[in-house]
């Protein structure tokens, strides 16, 4: 059987924390740690917030950027997408304009787009991945990284097993 919940007197009331807390808006956590630090309970539930320690709102961010249109490119004939991000010019080529390949292409993209994984896909569109070719790639990836420097590679060290390889 549970124990029932502890009573405090404030404010000529006498209630639980929770109850304490929605009469005077302060959080419980705020009014349990203020009894920790030995505040009686009339102080505990009547002095004020301080605002400078209430929990910070985190702007929430815009909509995501639309996926770029996919266009004809008037030089080759082939159809691609355009877009701009941290200051460069980006273009995505998919195959002969009105083509399968260029739709199922720029299909493919626009999914990554939506899931932000513009920058790079390991498996051509319609080709599938061997687990031991996932493997190879990581291990690839763990000795020169995304710009083939800054790897990791393992010291042998028991407590630290894996160490950036700039530190060499």
């Amino acid at each position: 059987m549970p124990n029932p919940p502890k009573l405090y007197t404030a404010r000529g009331e006498t209630l639980t924390i929770k109850q304490l807390s929605a009469k005077t808006s302060i959080p419980v956590k705020t009014i349990n740690a203020r009894l920790k630090l030995a505040w009686s309970i009339e102080d505990a539930v009547g002095v004020a917030i301080d605002r400078r320690f209430r929990p910070k709102v985190k702007p929430v961010k815009g909509p995501t950027r639309p996926c770029p249109v996919l266009k004809k490119h008037k030089a080759t004939n082939r159809a691609c997408c355009e877009w701009q991000s941290g200051g460069e010019r980006h273009v995505r080529y998919f195959g002969k304009i009105d083509s399968a390949e260029a739709e199922q292409g720029y299909a493919r993209f626009q999914l990554e787009w939506a899931t932000r994984l513009v920058k790079k896909s390991p498996v051509p569109l319609g080709q599938t991945l061997l687990v031991c070719e996932l493997v190879e790639q990581w291990l690839d990836y763990c000795e020169t990284g995304d710009d083939g420097e800054s790897g990791y590679r393992n010291t042998g060290n028991s407590r630290r097993v894996w160490q950036h390889s700039e530190a060499r």
